[in-house]
């Protein structure tokens, strides 16, 4: 995906969850993320792409489209946003 965004002069926006903490669990060996761990994910991300991986990721994007199947991945409102 970076390559082909370098290539043709695009630039890229990267998504990290955060709407993952409030998918419901479908069974008891489910492990659902706390608001923590998501966050510590995204550091991560972005440490990996701009210091590890020099990409200079300018564009990022906390959730996508968590208003989406909301019986599956669990929904995340505005005011969860904040």
């Amino acid at each position: 995906f970076m390559q082909l965004s370098k290539s043709i002069g695009a630039e890229p926006i990267l998504v990290v969850a955060y709407d993952g903490m409030y998918k419901k669990a479908a069974t008891a060996k489910d492990v659902i993320p706390t608001r923590e761990q998501l966050l510590k994910n995204a550091e991560e991300w972005v440490r990996y792409a701009n210091i590890t991986k020099k990409y200079h990721v300018k564009y990022w994007m906390i959730g996508n489209e968590s208003y989406k199947n909301c019986d599956y991945n669990g929904c995340a409102t505005a005011a969860q946003y904040r």
